[in-house]
């Protein structure tokens, strides 16, 4: 972080790129696993360095599209240690004023906001002010290399399986779910998981 902004110290560093009073999400990419997906150890460095900034423990909050997939990966654990929150978007539910719009038809399958409706809060249009995205890079058979625009976009939106089994309709999707002003402006700070090769 020190490379990246020009900072001579930490907490200058991420006050760079966000203030403490933000409510910043850090998006993982879990439902690979604890060896696949997005890596506790690389997550644990931007908790310490955002808690070094000044950020209270109460505005982090490391979050993917399921609950379970956070659980399996690890994340449960960092939250206890740190005091931070842990969200899936699914499970908080989808912002229906904000939304991406695609003339693709079908009928509702499971994952789409109206399929088992429940209200929800929205968590990243309404809750988070800034996203900072930890993605592994993958390979992903229709998408070719599942990185920080694919977790992103794919955590971002509820029914994204539309999309997964086409890649014309995938390599068209990803981008445009990643510019909505509600994700991609949000964005303060992509890092590619590198841990594993």
């Amino acid at each position: 972080i020190l490379g990246f902004t020009g900072q001579t110290n930490v907490a200058a560093a991420w006050l760079s790129l966000l203030t403490t009073n933000d409510v910043v999400g850090i998006k993982v990419h879990s439902s690979p696993g604890r060896v696949g997906g997005t890596r506790p150890a690389v997550v644990e460095g931007v908790i310490r360095g955002l808690l070094q900034a000044g950020l209270p423990a109460t505005n982090i909050v490391v979050w993917d599209k399921r609950l379970a997939d956070l659980g399996a990966a690890g994340y449960f654990e960092l939250a206890d240690r740190y005091e931070v929150r842990i969200a899936g978007a699914a499970t908080a539910g989808w912002d229906e004023a904000t939304y991406y719009d695609n003339p693709l038809l079908g009928k509702l399958i499971w994952g789409d906001l109206e399929f088992g409706r429940k209200d929800g809060t929205g968590l990243i249009t309404e809750e988070l002010t800034r996203i900072i995205n930890i993605s592994p890079m993958l390979n992903h058979n229709e998408a070719r290399v599942a990185g920080c625009l694919f977790s992103l976009a794919s955590g971002s939106v509820d029914n994204f399986l539309r999309f997964e089994g086409d890649a014309y309709r995938l390599e068209i999707a990803i981008p445009e779910i990643y510019a909505l002003e509600a994700i991609g402006d949000r964005v303060a700070l992509n890092i590619a998981d590198a841990l594993l090769a």
